[in-house]
């Protein structure tokens, strides 16, 4: 199912360039939200982060669940996830991007994934000894 609705938006990628689908697709690609997620909630909370970045801010969740229109219980929600994800940090009750900008936090991901491979390739290769699998 997941995968039926990023393929659609990967289709609609390629043949639309609009701000506004650009920057969904750009939130599904990064799992940010999730077909479980209808109102995008997580992608408008995002946008509040995002625009606050281009002014230098930083916001609270009162100041989040305003904007979104959302409960500060359902923000705290979305943001642990994007904590989780390394979108977004915490500093003195505020919450702001990572990093500076979108293609920053591209870049940040992909270390974030190839220091998780390197990882995951340790471990298989000691799970390999340890039930004597071939090895290369």
């Amino acid at each position: 199912m997941v995968m039926d609705v990023v393929n659609e938006f990967v289709i609609r990628r390629l043949k639309v360039h609009e701000m506004n689908d650009d920057f969904e697709w750009f939130c599904y690609s990064i799992g940010l939200i999730s077909p479980r997620d209808k109102e995008k909630t997580s992608m408008k909370i995002f946008d509040a982060l995002l625009n606050a970045a281009a002014h230098g801010r930083s916001l609270t969740t009162d100041e989040i669940a305003k904007k979104v229109g959302v409960t500060r219980g359902a923000v705290i929600h979305h943001l642990n996830r994007m904590i989780e994800l390394g979108l977004i940090i915490q500093r003195g009750g505020k919450y702001m991007l990572r990093v500076n900008n979108l293609e920053e936090l591209v870049d940040e991901i992909e270390r974030d994934i190839q220091s998780t491979i390197k990882i995951i390739k340790k471990i298989s290769e000691g799970l390999d000894r340890k039930i004597k699998l071939v090895v290369r």
